[in-house]
């Protein structure tokens, strides 16, 4: 038996500081059977696709001491960068 497998990795366009929209063209690509299966982050899956949880994953930070993140760890970039996090 042989197996076609395929990896394709999807990124944001340049300058486009979310993921949020790059999913939308792997689920046409299902849709039109231009790909069998995809590997996407959790979530926000269409309901007309079955899904399976792969596993999950625990992240830490690891940073040097006296870090002042470390007193209010956030994932928020506008607290981290101080930038608008509204883009």
């Amino acid at each position: 038996m042989i197996i076609d497998v395929a990896v394709r990795q999807i990124l944001p366009p340049p300058g486009v500081r979310t993921t949020a929209s790059v999913w939308e063209n792997v689920y046409a690509d299902l849709d039109a059977h231009a790909m069998d299966i995809a590997v996407v982050p959790g979530g926000d899956v269409p309901a007309r696709f079955a899904t399976r949880t792969l596993y999950e994953e625990e992240l830490v930070i690891a940073m040097r001491r006296g870090r002042s993140f470390a007193k209010d760890p956030t994932l928020d970039r506008s607290a981290v960068c101080g930038t608008s996090s509204s883009r």
